[in-house]
């Protein structure tokens, strides 16, 4: 049986947070490897973690590409992102 990725239980964030926290720092990743991993390119991994990129299905079954411990289940979960516009760029409030 495959080991699956569980978060820490009292985990606070968003999912861009998660992502490069618990994933992309300790695996010691580049925005461009990861890319890579997903088939898109470092903007759009660089948007997830900035949280100006909801995690819709299709993204959620690209990160399972690149991080095969987790499931579409898990991304998808994440507590969303509240995306907000300011100076013509999307931001995201904060949770952490």
């Amino acid at each position: 049986m495959d080991k699956k990725y569980i978060p820490e239980k009292h985990r606070i964030g968003t999912a861009g947070h998660i992502l490069y926290h618990d994933f992309i720092l300790k695996q010691d990743l580049t925005f461009a490897e990861v890319a890579r991993r997903m088939g898109t390119n470092p903007g759009t991994v660089s948007d997830l973690i900035d949280n100006c990129r909801n995690i819709t299905s299709a993204m959620a079954d690209k990160l399972v590409t690149a991080f095969p411990e987790t499931t579409a289940e898990f991304w998808k979960g994440l507590k969303p992102n509240k995306l907000r516009h300011h100076k013509g760029k999307a931001k995201a409030d904060l949770y952490w």
